[in-house]
C-alpha cells in the first residue's frame, strides 16, 4: 500500500504556506482576520453608525463614553475598548443648551479603529528611505462593502 502523506510532501505543503504567509503580510495581506475575537466585536461596533436617529443609537453611542441622553455636555474623549479598538464621536449640537437630548443632538458620528499589529511598508524609491510600521490601523470604511453584501 502507497503511503499519501508522506514526510516529504507535509514538509513541503507547511514551507510553501509558510512562504505565502511571509510573503504576503509586509504587502498587506492579513489572512484570517474573521478568526481574531477582535474582527467580530469590531463590526458589531461598525454597524451602530447604520441605525437610525434614534433614543437607542445616542444610548448605545453616548454609553460608550459613559454618558445617556440627558446628560451635561462633555467633550468626548478617544475611548480603548477591549485593549486594541479605540472609540471616537464626534457630537454637533443645535443650541447652546449643553445637555444630550434627542432636540438637540444635530448629528452624531461614531468612529471606532481597529489596532491590528503586523508590519506595513512605507518608503520613497528616491532617496531609498524604507520603513516599517507595525501599529496599524483599520477603520469601519475598509469593511463598508462587507457589510453591505452581508448585512445579517
Amino acid at each position: 500500500m502507497k503511503k499519501f502523506l508522506t514526510p516529504k510532501k507535509i514538509l513541503l505543503a507547511f514551507i510553501l504556506c509558510s512562504g505565502i504567509y511571509f510573503i504576503g503580510i509586509p504587502l498587506g495581506f492579513v489572512p484570517f482576520w474573521w478568526i481574531q475575537p477582535n474582527y467580530w466585536e469590531f463590526r458589531k461596533l461598525c454597524k451602530i453608525n447604520d441605525l437610525p436617529n434614534s433614543e437607542e443609537k445616542y444610548n448605545k453611542i453616548l454609553g460608550y463614553f459613559g454618558l445617556k441622553l440627558g446628560d451635561k455636555y462633555v467633550f468626548l474623549k478617544n475611548t480603548t475598548y477591549k485593549n486594541s479598538i479605540v472609540l471616537r464621536a464626534y457630537t454637533d449640537l443645535k443650541d447652546n443648551n449643553e445637555v444630550f437630548s434627542m432636540d438637540n443632538i444635530a448629528n452624531i458620528e461614531f468612529s471606532p479603529s481597529w489596532i491590528v499589529y503586523y508590519p506595513q511598508i512605507f518608503g520613497n524609491e528616491g532617496n531609498m528611505d524604507f520603513r516599517i510600521n507595525w501599529k496599524t490601523s483599520v477603520e469601519c470604511r475598509y469593511f463598508k462593502r462587507d457589510l453591505l453584501f452581508r448585512s445579517k
